[in-house]
Parts: C-alpha cells; sequence; structure tokens
C-alpha cells in the first residue's frame, strides 16, 4: 500500500495521475487509510444517482405537488452520505484531481 505524508505528495504520484476515471486506490495518508480516486465522478455517479432516481420515483409515486428541485436535493443527499461515511466510519474519498 502507498504511503503519503501529505495531500500534496499524494496528488503528485504519477501512478495515481493516470488511473482511468473510475478508478480508485487504497493508500495511507498522513497515517490513515483513504480511498484516493483520480477524480470524484467514480463515487459521485453512484451516489448522486442513486438519490436523484430514487427521489425521481418518489415524486412520480406519490405526485409532491410542489415544485421539487431533484437535482438540488440529490445533491444535498450525496453530502449528507459522504459526511456520513466519513464521520461514522472514518471512510474518507481523496481526488487526485478536482475536473474531469
Amino acid at each position: 500500500m502507498k504511503t503519503f505524508n501529505t495531500l500534496e505528495e499524494l496528488k503528485a504520484d504519477k501512478e495515481l495521475q493516470n488511473m482511468s476515471r473510475y478508478s480508485s486506490e487504497r493508500v495511507m495518508l498522513n497515517g490513515k487509510e483513504v480511498i484516493a480516486c483520480r477524480t470524484n465522478q467514480g463515487y459521485e455517479d453512484i451516489i448522486w444517482g442513486g438519490a436523484y432516481e430514487m427521489l425521481e420515483e418518489l415524486n412520480k409515486k406519490y405526485d409532491f405537488r410542489v415544485d421539487l428541485d431533484t437535482c438540488e436535493l440529490a445533491s444535498m443527499v450525496r453530502d449528507s452520505v459522504l459526511d456520513l461515511l466519513y464521520e461514522q466510519y472514518g471512510i474518507e474519498f481523496v481526488d487526485i484531481f478536482d475536473e474531469y
């Protein structure tokens, strides 16, 4: 398992930079195991996409009769899931690049 002392050191690693868009690797960062991803796209597609589909299905079945901003709500669900994964279970995603 690769070990890094700083986030900058992790982001500068050429092997991690050259991973495919949806790839990830478990690494040690400052003594803690994290999941290094090339971008956030892989885990965000799963979390945000799942939340968006769920909200759309709920609205379709129960006709909420309000102007539901499904995109914004799915983003809030995504952020909450990521926060809970970190706070409750210590699961942290670290992105090599901020853009796709």
